[in-house]
């Protein structure tokens, strides 16, 4: 999905039913960019099913993060998560 920040937009991808993480993709806020770079995170995102996201991960776009999900305290957990989550989204 894509979330509209102060100063960037942000393509997310929400691993759900695993232990993984969220990934997040930081864009140009220009209408006319947006959708070149929505079909660029979905060729990542199907090499990743193909290929595994170790090496995708590894490689350190500059324009990419990764919030992990810890699972250890359900609630804390998801404090943890929200507040991340938020610092990334600007």
């Amino acid at each position: 999905f894509l979330i509209e920040g102060t100063h960037h937009c942000h393509f997310i991808w929400e691993t759900l039913n695993t232990s993984e993480a969220t990934y997040i993709w930081h864009a140009e806020k220009d209408k006319q960019k947006l959708p070149i770079t929505f079909r660029k995170i979905e060729e990542i995102i199907n090499q990743t099913r193909v290929q595994g996201k170790t090496a995708y991960i590894s490689s350190n776009e500059d324009k990419f993060r990764r919030i992990y999900h810890d699972y250890s305290d359900i609630n804390e957990g998801f404090v943890k998560w929200k507040g991340e989550l938020e610092n990334v989204l600007t």
